[in-house]
């Protein structure tokens, strides 16, 4: 009775260790998804990685031609505020895309 009872326990000990591991190895598989995902997830919200970093960097540097173009009109010192707008057209001219990885 005992070498009965003590391989139950052991069958059971390897069904759960066995257990364990598909569920170890489930949860790596999920982190690898999500971090080779082209999306950014919130609560309430899923957006395209790529899409919001432009749109983002399309507004920073909009409001920085903005910027410098009221500074020029309302100053009388345009040294600043040219070279804060010829960097900012400079930054957008050459490469105004949006970045797409896949393919």
């Amino acid at each position: 009775m005992d070498d009965l009872h003590i391989r139950e326990i052991s069958i059971d000990i390897l069904k759960e260790d066995i257990k364990h591991k598909h569920d170890i190895e489930l949860k790596r598989f999920d982190e690898e998804v999500k971090q080779n995902s082209n999306h950014w997830e919130s609560c309430c919200l899923k957006v395209d990685k790529n899409m919001f970093q432009y749109i983002t960097s399309m507004s920073i540097l909009s409001g920085c031609i903005i910027g410098s173009v009221v500074g020029l009109i309302l100053t009388p010192h345009t040294t600043v505020f040219i070279s804060l707008l010829s960097l900012s057209v400079g930054t957008i001219l050459p490469n105004p895309k949006l970045n797409d990885h896949q393919k």
